[in-house]
């Protein structure tokens, strides 16, 4: 599974170069980029926590696109930001990027849930931060596995197509379950989805597994199944959905 995980000290050590003395000639939109750019990036590439390469026409071929490109909030920097293991940032990301990101795909949250699309983020370079920069990149793109990504075939929302086409459909690889689209070999692919009971915290594993256990049986058509709740920081802002997989031979 693609994972968006960078250490505390990895990113401090990257705004460890200090600001210019002249604040007068910050500019906070310093190469930024803008919605709906398109990049034939690697999973490599993805994982960075900052991207350089240059747009290419998203009529060729091509893995990612701009949803959303907001500013970090007025009276913040990148030092405050990264506080309480970058928490502004993660909230940043669920309320400006998030949202922009499910009006492209067209859908609500179940129907989200049964769909590959994930959402990955882009701070300025150190040299662009140093001039000022204040923008925060968030790209869509569609994983196939935990090593490489599926070229985009839909640009024009709703990126999720009805029927829901192997594109875009999620499956997960046998040995690690990472997600992948359909299109790609896999072992589980998703059948159906539901929503987890309301509660104030984060349910357990063992909560999550006994609603998997009722809810599942009823969408999947194979007697062994699996299933894949919501990630933590989804569910701090309100998502529910989880998914439940068919177990495949493809």
């Amino acid at each position: 599974m693609l994972r968006r995980l960078l250490t505390i000290a990895a990113l401090a050590a990257a705004l460890a170069a200090p600001l210019p003395a002249d604040a007068g000639t910050l500019d906070p939109h310093y190469h930024e980029p803008a919605v709906g750019e398109c990049r034939n990036l690697t999973s490599d590439q993805l994982g960075k926590q900052s991207d350089t390469t240059a747009p290419i026409d998203c009529g060729s071929r091509h893995t990612t696109k701009i949803v959303a490109v907001p500013q970090i909030p007025d009276g913040e920097t990148w030092a405050t930001m990264k506080a309480n293991n970058w928490a502004k940032l993660g909230k940043l990301y669920e309320t400006q990027c998030r949202p922009a990101w499910e009006t492209l795909l067209g859908v609500n949250d179940r129907a989200q849930a049964m769909t590959a699309y994930g959402l990955a983020w882009f701070m300025p370079t150190v040299a662009e931060r140093n001039a000022g920069a204040r923008w925060f990149r968030c790209d869509v793109y569609v994983p196939a596995g935990s090593s490489a990504l599926t070229p985009l075939k839909y640009d024009a929302a709703p990126l999720v197509p009805d029927p829901l086409t192997n594109f875009v459909r999620k499956c997960m690889k046998g040995k690690d379950f990472a997600y992948t689209s359909c299109n790609a070999r896999h072992a589980w692919r998703a059948k159906g989805s539901f929503n987890l009971r309301k509660q104030k915290t984060y349910p357990t594993d063992k909560q999550i597994r006994r609603q998997a256990l009722a809810k599942c049986p009823a969408l999947v058509t194979t007697g062994t199944f699996a299933w894949a709740p919501p990630t933590k920081s989804r569910w701090k802002y309100g998502y529910r959905a989880m998914a439940c997989f068919n177990k495949t031979k493809h």
